[in-house]
């Protein structure tokens, strides 16, 4: 009969040769043993700063969530234009990206956020607005073609493997620098054309108030100038 393995060799075979978390079968995370180092240890404690402020993945979130309301008042509201709704919509798949990502220290969070920020201007700037005018139109497409390309390469960047978001990280850089910048240039166009628009619209209206101010002369009926001819030569041989 083989002789039994000693109490002392099995514990020595369980024992993890790895302080990194493991994956079982079922996918779920083994927490790590912690080790005798003081380095190691320190890994498996949150920093007193994040349990104070919640940590930059929970302000993160706070901050994306807040921008989805944002997003969800533009699309709820009634008098909001069609292209500031989709604008909008557009915002709220960018947010989510953010909160499923789990971004927290990434060029394109900042990107995403930026975007949020451009729709909340351009809904506030057409709020009230039944229409506007053609060239301002032109440039809220120029806008909105822009959110499309930040779009689709947050739907690019979400469905890439590990490996591959560390190979495209200096590319990736490059790619929201670009969009960003574009995202600024189509913002400022949209910006200045909105207040030409708004200028046009003020002059119109103190023209159209002038106009009402000065008031016509009333008609004096023939009639009514004999009578008063009367009263005055009656008045006048009294």
């Amino acid at each position: 009969m083989p002789p039994r393995p000693s109490p002392a060799s099995s514990g020595s075979m369980a024992t993890p040769s790895s302080s990194r978390p493991s994956l079982s079968a079922t996918g779920s995370l083994h927490t790590p043993t912690p080790s005798s180092s003081s380095s190691s240890s320190d890994r498996l404690f949150t920093p007193f700063k994040e349990m104070i402020s919640g940590g930059e993945g929970s302000r993160t979130a706070g901050a994306a969530s807040a921008g989805l309301v944002a997003m969800k008042d533009i699309l709820e509201a009634v008098d909001t234009l069609p292209f500031v709704k989709y604008l909008a919509s557009v915002g709220v798949q960018l947010l989510q990206y953010v909160i499923e990502m789990q971004i927290t220290n990434d060029m394109f969070r900042n990107l995403a956020f930026r975007a949020k920020d451009v729709i909340v201007a351009v809904a506030r700037s057409c709020d009230g607005l039944q229409s506007m005018a053609v060239q301002l139109e032109n440039d809220l497409r120029q806008l909105t073609s822009t959110m499309d390309n930040i779009l689709s390469f947050a739907t690019e960047k979400a469905s890439r493997g590990t490996l591959r978001k560390l190979w495209n990280k200096s590319e990736d850089a490059a790619m929201v620098k670009a969009l960003d910048k574009q995202l600024t240039h189509a913002f400022h166009i949209f910006q200045i054309q909105s207040d030409v628009t708004s200028r046009r619209q003020q002059d119109l209206m103190m023209k159209q108030l002038a106009e009402l101010s000065v008031s016509p002369p009333i008609p004096v009926s023939p009639c009514s100038s004999i009578f008063s001819g009367i009263s005055l030569l009656i008045r006048i041989c009294r």
